[in-house]
């Protein structure tokens, strides 16, 4: 699974830090939300079929977790929607 990038999105996070890969993200200044996009490959695409299952973590060097929502779709474009 890799990062891409996305019409909307406006920010690169960790550019400039070897230790990451360059996440292309939307950032909105109202809301605070950040949004990225992830490609699954083949291998990815067929395990999530057959098995049904998503796994996710976070570093939060232990900090508290924040709210967090996983889409199948660009939630984005939902919000363009109803504006």
């Amino acid at each position: 699974m890799k990062p891409v990038k996305f019409p909307q999105a406006n920010i690169e996070i960790a550019k400039s830090q070897d230790q990451y890969n360059t996440l292309p993200a939307h950032y909105d200044h109202e809301s605070k939300v950040v949004t990225a996009c992830f490609k699954l490959t083949l291998d990815e695409v067929k395990n999530l079929v057959e098995e049904g299952h998503i796994f996710l973590q976070v570093m939060t060097f232990g900090k508290p977790l924040q709210p967090l929502s996983i889409h199948t779709s660009n939630p984005l474009d939902d919000q363009e929607e109803k504006t």
